[in-house]
């Protein structure tokens, strides 16, 4: 695992001052510039003026710099969806390292921070953006005429993430009262209703966190704040 992480630092010594349109996000943001919470594996990029060509030079530069072939593992070009190419390298017969350069459409809630020529997104946009990935980020209209949001990402590490933002920065239901739309919060209370319990707990286990886990309480602190939440659209209505 230390291996990953080493190549992590070393992709972004790399790239430094070559990402001006891109934010670094996701877990991987989350844990190397602000908790330390949590391993995570991935590099997540996200940018509002996605250009495939500029990514497959940074990939080119970034293979040719760091003596690992970074090829394209997966990708959706289409523009009429979030558009999205995922890089992979193989380290080493037993690891690798995973990029995502990711199509940004959400609105920023605070300027981004820079640390040694690579810009990171705030804590309250990666907190947006972890919501979205649980919740959804396809809107669409219910039988009953209400917009509702489907497609959301059912993973042990966002989880995880989420928990630790409500329990160490600003609480779920306060955060979503204050940048969630009515139907981004309908979302999140679906997904906690459905989310899969038994899959959800065995992942948590399997995280290299820095803190003994405890899943019963990231449960009961999500049921106090998803059970908030309800109580602020009740007394909308």
């Amino acid at each position: 695992m230390k291996t990953i992480v080493s190549w992590q630092d070393k992709v972004l010594r790399i790239l430094s001052g070559r990402l001006d349109n891109y934010c670094l996000g996701g877990g991987t943001a989350l844990s190397k510039f602000y908790f330390n919470h949590r391993m995570s594996f991935d590099l997540d990029f996200f940018t509002q003026r996605y250009s495939r060509k500029e990514i497959i030079s940074l990939l080119k530069f970034l293979s040719e710099e760091s003596g690992k072939d970074f090829e394209i593992l997966k990708e959706q070009p289409k523009k009429d969806k979030v558009r999205i190419l995922v890089s992979n390298a193989r380290l080493s017969p037993r690891y690798s390292l995973k990029i995502d350069f990711v199509e940004d459409y959400i609105k920023r809630l605070k300027p981004a921070r820079q640390s040694n020529g690579i810009w990171v997104f705030s804590l309250e946009d990666i907190y947006l953006r972890k919501i979205y990935a649980v919740s959804g980020t396809l809107e669409n209209i219910n039988e009953i005429g209400r917009r509702i949001r489907t497609g959301g990402r059912q993973e042990a590490k966002d989880f995880y993430d989420l928990y630790f933002l409500s329990h160490t920065f600003t609480n779920l239901s306060a955060f979503a009262g204050k940048y969630c739309n009515p139907a981004m919060q309908e979302a999140l209370i679906n997904w906690f209703r459905s989310y899969p319990r038994l899959e959800i707990k065995t992942g948590i286990l399997e995280l290299r966190t820095k803190n003994k886990v405890d899943y019963r309480a990231m449960e009961k602190h999500f049921k106090v704040e998803i059970g908030r939440i309800l109580e602020n659209q009740i007394g909308r209505v």
